[in-house]
């Protein structure tokens, strides 16, 4: 896929990333929902939106952690001239809150017990070969835009500047070329929204566009 390797060379130009390693927001390091040693919040989205067969040959997937609304997942892949999404979103509301109150009502659990206790709702969606064309198109500008805005974070924390965002989403973006080799960036920013939200991030306002455009789709019978 030429857009994805355009996005690997950028990403290697500015040095953020080797072939395995993780590209991540500079502005915030994740604080992990710890349930205990081996239990975590993200471990339990890993379950809830497990791959299949429709999704463990993927090409990007998106995914969306909100701290007020349900939590969901995209998983985009070429399938020769077509493209495909598999979509998961949680129909047990807002995941974070759901396993800080089954923890705090049953005790000590492991995320496979938490898994077995939330539903999410899966879709199959087929993608028009020109939206998914205005996907690819803007995503390396996209990228290269978000290593600038996180760059200028970080030289003005370096200056005692720091940026917090309040009640946002986080957003998680990963890209898997050949066996193995992953690219991974995540920032915090703010809530997810349709047609358009006010994002200070390229990378959120890309994923929120492609969010809306597969909401778009689903309905529309695609």
């Amino acid at each position: 896929m030429r857009i994805a390797h355009c996005v690997l060379i950028l990403l290697l130009q500015y040095g953020f990333i080797g072939f395995g390693n993780c590209l991540s927001a500079q502005e915030s390091t994740r604080t992990y929902r710890v349930i205990d040693s081996s239990v975590t919040y993200d471990k339990v989205l890993d379950l809830v939106f497990q791959q299949d067969e429709n999704s463990r040959y993927y090409d990007f997937c998106l995914r969306f952690e909100p701290q007020n609304a349900p939590e969901l997942q995209i998983y985009i892949k070429q399938k020769g001239p077509q493209t495909e999404v598999v979509e998961y979103i949680s129909l047990s509301g807002n995941l974070s809150s759901k396993v800080d109150e089954i923890v705090q009502n049953v005790g000590k659990v492991d995320a496979a017990e938490i898994a077995k206790q939330i539903q999410v709702n899966k879709r199959i969606i087929k993608v028009p070969i020109d939206k998914a064309n205005q996907w690819w198109i803007k995503l390396p500008d996209t990228m290269a835009a978000t290593i600038r805005l996180l760059e200028q974070r970080r030289a003005n924390e370096a200056k005692g500047k720091t940026t917090m965002i309040l009640h946002g989403t986080r957003y998680s973006f990963s890209y898997k070329q050949g066996i193995g080799d992953l690219i991974f960036a995540s920032v915090m920013d703010d809530a997810i929204g349709c047609p358009e939200n006010n994002s200070e991030t390229e990378l959120a306002r890309w994923m929120n566009r492609v969010r809306c455009d597969v909401e778009k789709l689903g309905s529309s019978g695609f």
